[in-house]
């Protein structure tokens, strides 16, 4: 008997089983299907790279339609929607979306309003600049067990730009062919390293 519950024990130390089942005088219970281990399974996760090297750039955007003022001598158009930006990533076929612990949002969309005006022959139209943080990321992929990750890889770095939660940046009124379209919009030079100032 000693002999058997040995060799029981060999096996259950082998299979990673935690706890035995025992009979009521401590010795190994026969016949009785051990519990095994689950499989461990390939999870991907998207990760900061470093710090993330923060930095601000600024996303210019038409937020009102173009008014033309024709033979006027004046004329006047207003921001009359809701306006909501998103975030992007600097490559096609990105794993998800992170914060990378930066205050900033998957979205904003904002509700205030503002009036441009023009005068004689002229097209105007409202504008407002946002604030976004961009920041490098790579996706991870690794194999998990018990809680434990191993035979990691990591993809190309590449750069998540967000909303900042805080919008500062101001409206502004452009004329000419500056106005295009709502919605229509460019990216400015990043105006510093960090994240969001507020």
């Amino acid at each position: 008997m000693v002999g058997t519950t040995l060799k029981m024990l060999a096996m259950a130390m082998i299979s990673g089983v935690s706890a035995l089942p025992l009979n009521a005088d401590g010795t190994i219970a026969l016949g009785r299907t051990l519990r095994t281990r689950q499989s461990g399974q390939y999870l991907t996760n998207t990760v900061l790279v470093g710090d993330g090297n923060p930095h601000q750039v600024p996303w210019d955007q038409q937020v009102s339609a173009s008014q033309e003022c024709g033979d006027a001598s004046t004329c006047a158009v207003s921001v009359t929607t809701e306006h909501t930006i998103e975030y992007s990533f600097s490559i096609e076929g990105a794993y998800e979306w992170i914060s990378g612990g930066f205050s900033v949002g998957e979205s904003y969309t904002d509700g205030e309003s503002h009036e441009c005006g023009g005068s004689t022959g002229e097209t105007v139209c409202v504008w407002r600049r946002y604030q976004y943080t961009a920041y490098t990321v790579a996706d991870e992929t690794c194999y998990y067990f018990n809680g434990a990750a191993s035979d990691c890889t990591t993809s190309d770095s590449y750069v998540t730009s967000s909303p900042n939660n805080c919008q500062t940046g101001e409206f502004f009124c452009e004329t000419g062919d500056t106005c295009s379209s709502e919605g229509a919009g460019y990216w400015e030079e990043n105006t510093g390293a960090g994240g969001p100032p507020c």
